[in-house]
């Protein structure tokens, strides 16, 4: 039976692009295999579809019909239309089954895919999946890509014609001493003869090499005529450990064989100023010189820092892999008819940055960041006294651990607009809006001393794309520890340490925010895929971390968060999300991450660690993280779906204060929470009717006084299971307001509590282990 060409191209393309032949192969052929029975079952129902056909035209194809042809036609059945009936539902039951049988195939078939591509082999975190996607909807997704982009560069490498030198024209090459050799050519290979002056036959081209610390790849091959040249040295001026001496006579050294080409390779990366490239032909006297010819084919060299990126050049041995995958005369034609761009790549110190920590670098980095590309910062303090724009397409990559940029005590910082209704920010480094393509790495900043009265940013990312934020370190931006300063009306005198304005697909990795003015980092108005994980952040003057309105799909994980709340009138310290009707927070993963916060008591209402404050967040996951805090650890307000499991918390007022607007799902599963005034769990139903509750296997700890769970509001609580949880101490194990209805509560240690309060007769208490 034939394939399906759509079938057939699908297996085809995984036999290509799918990592690993058994698995390709497997696959393949299994979902050809599949497409062989869909087929099948089709031809049944044509075959079926033909036979009622027939029964039609023999029934309907003449004008006149005789007894006996009719008789005939009902097949032994009573008359006509019970046989055609029959029929009819023979081939509806046909075709429901085909129909069935062809969702089955294809779910099969997608299932052995998601199987093969998607399923995490034993021993793999889910984390550490998530990290090697990098960013991709999947792992197959991100190797894929990988393989691509390497095709893509090898693409490329082969076009690079700017990094290409040939010696096709025998005046790019000259004498390297005095009259120690006579230069021709035959093609494109050079004949170098030596004169017999001297003994070492010496020729020399000059290269376009600059002086910084990038790295080249230099290939070519040779061959010698005369048993009497000894070593074939390829060297460049004041680099004498990055050159390749190979020998006819030594076991141990890299060897020639007379009369047969030999190629010769090496990797280029010493910090001097090169110039030109040199072969010597070493004899062991003049007259062994004299008439010892050397064939040199053309030379190629590449910068392999520009290609690839510092630190992924490639190695010598890499290098020749790739080469020897390309036929050598359709490198030089390709690389001379299609030259490629290679990527800019730019120290910021050749751009007369200076970095003693007393000149203003400021005009020297900027031209820098105009120039783009790669940017590399190397050791120094530099002082700036203006905003840095990081642009599109740029790598801004301080690469020494004393790479560290201040804040001049004189600085005139540009004005940009976070909000409309809002007085202006100011930013020190900012990618302007509507940059994408931007990596910051290792970026230490640290801010001034002098408190101003406008909004100050160290890092902005503003309406950008794409941004990778890692191993930065931005300190005491506006910073004013212990002090209420006034806010005039519609001002904030505040700093933000890191600062993301309606971005997509941004990432901040291993970095470090202490000491904000304000926050250490914000996130928001109208962030889309910010993930913000494996770092360190503390002590912002009202708040740590805080999400904006709008923003959605947000991730803060395995992240180091301390606080100390110096704004004694503010009641949320280290996670604070603030939301609107309009613009809603959706979809907030909170992971693994370890909370201290200490705050001050002063306000009533209660001071949060974590704090939803307004009543539109949706769709939040607190998972696996550890909270101590002087006051409540999460509170929130809001609807769509709210999960808490396995966290570890310690306070001294309420764990979890759950206030019900439009929650569809509430799950409370696996924690341990030790609070010593209040309840463990609140939860409060206030304008709409709270369904599927889940309160599962938690150990709970309260003081004598206190309940350890507590329902309560004015909208009904329909159905909630509390089940499988130990209360090791308080007061009701349980307080079931009158608006909780039909709850489950059953199979709990409740031995370390007084009892449990319900009001509803419909309450089922079962199971339970009360003291």
């Amino acid at each position: 039976m034939a394939i399906n060409p759509k079938i057939k191209q699908k297996a085809e393309d995984i036999r290509s692009k799918i990592f690993g032949s058994e698995v390709r192969e497997s696959l393949a052929s299994g979902i050809e295999a599949i497409s062989e029975d869909v087929e099948a079952t089709i031809g049944r129902q044509d075959y079926v579809e033909e036979q009622f056909q027939d029964v039609l035209d023999e029934t309907t194809g003449k004008d006149v019909i005789s007894a006996p042809e009719l008789i005939a036609a009902r097949n032994g059945k009573s008359n006509l239309k019970t046989r055609l009936d029959g029929e009819h539902a023979q081939v509806t039951a046909q075709l429901q089954q085909n129909e069935v049988l062809i969702a089955d195939v294809e779910s099969n078939a997608n299932n052995r895919i998601d199987s093969i591509i998607a399923r995490p082999a034993e021993g793999i975190s889910e984390q550490e999946i998530w990290d090697a996607r990098h960013g991709n909807s999947s792992l197959g997704t991100n190797l894929l890509g990988v393989k691509q982009e390497i095709n893509n560069l090898s693409s490329n490498l082969m076009k690079a014609a700017t990094n290409l030198i040939d010696n096709i024209d025998s005046s790019k090459w000259a004498d390297g001493g005095s009259n120690t050799v006579s230069i021709g050519k035959s093609g494109s290979t050079l004949i170098a003869t030596g004169t017999g002056v001297n003994a070492n036959a010496h020729i020399k081209q000059s290269i376009p090499m600059i002086n910084i610390p990038q790295k080249y790849y230099i290939k070519t091959r040779f061959l010698v005529e005369s048993a009497k040249c000894q070593v074939v040295s390829f060297l460049l001026p004041n680099a004498t450990k990055d050159f390749a001496n190979i020998t006819n006579t030594s076991s141990t050294a890299e060897k020639f064989t007379v009369g047969q080409w030999k190629d010769v390779s090496l990797v280029v990366d010493k910090n001097v100023n090169v110039d030109s490239f040199s072969i010597i032909a070493r004899h062991a006297s003049a007259a062994d010189a004299k008439d010892s010819v050397v064939k040199v084919e053309p030379i190629v060299i590449i910068n392999i820092t520009s290609l690839f990126g510092q630190g992924n050049e490639w190695n010598a041995v890499a290098m020749n892999n790739l080469l020897l995958k390309n036929n050598r005369t359709t490198f030089e034609k390709n690389a001379r008819l299609n030259p490629r761009r290679v990527e800019r790549f730019a120290f910021i110190k050749d751009f007369g940055a200076v970095g003693d920590g007393v000149t203003d670098d400021t005009e020297a980095i900027l031209r820098a960041l105009d120039y783009g590309g790669f940017i590399i910062v190397t050791s120094g303090t530099y002082l700036v006294s203006g905003t840095m724009r990081i642009r599109d397409n740029t790598k801004f990559i301080c690469n020494a651990d004393n790479v560290k940029f201040k804040l001049a005590g004189t600085y005139s910082l540009s004005p940009y607009a976070w909000r409309q209704d809002y007085l202006d920010y100011y930013p020190i480094f900012v990618t302007p809006r509507g940059t994408k393509n931007v990596e910051i790495h290792g970026l230490e900043l640290e801010g001034s001393d002098t408190f101003t009265d406008h909004i100050q940013v160290g890092l902005a990312i503003e309406t950008a794309e794409d941004v990778l934020i890692k191993n930065c370190k931005v300190n005491k931006i506006n910073y004013h520890p212990g002090q209420a300063p006034p806010r005039p009306s519609g001002q904030f005198r505040t700093g933000w340490n890191i600062a993301i304005f309606r971005s997509k697909n941004v990432e901040v990795a291993n970095t470090e925010a202490f000491y904000g003015g304000y926050e250490c980092i914000r996130v928001g108005d109208l962030c889309d895929g910010v993930k913000i994980h494996h770092s360190k952040f503390g002590y912002g003057w009202r708040t740590v971390f805080q999400i904006l309105k709008g923003s959605k799909n947000i991730e803060f994980s395995d992240n180091d968060v301390v606080q100390d709340d110096f704004d004694t009138n503010d009641t949320h310290a280290s996670l604070t999300f603030h939301s609107t009707a309009d613009d809603p927070i959706d979809n907030v993963r909170i992971l693994r991450n370890n909370i201290k916060a200490k705050l001050y008591l002063e306000n009533p209402s209660g001071p949060f660690a974590i704090s939803c404050v307004d009543n539109y967040s949706r769709n939040f996951t607190f998972e696996d993280n550890t909270i101590e805090s002087n006051g409540y650890l999460i509170g929130f307000n809001g609807g769509g779906t709210l999960e808490l499991i396995r966290n570890k918390g310690k306070a001294q007022d309420t764990g979890f204060a759950i206030n019900n607007h439009g929650l569809r799902k509430l799950v409370i599963e696996d924690n341990d929470i030790d609070t010593t005034q209040k309840s463990c769990v609140l939860i409060n139903s206030l304008t709409t009717v709270l369904r599927r509750v889940r309160i599962k296997d938690n150990d709970f700890k309260t003081a004598s006084t206190n309940n350890a769970v507590t329902f309560g509001g004015t909208a009904d609580i329909l159905s909630p299971l509390i089940s499988g949880n130990a209360v090791e101490q308080s007061g009701n194990a349980v307080y079931l307001s009158p608006n909780v209805k039909k709850a489950i509560v059953a199979h709990n240690d409740f031995s370390g509590a007084s009892g449990y309060y319900s009001s509803d007769p419909d309450n089922i208490f079962d199971k339970n282990i009360i003291n």
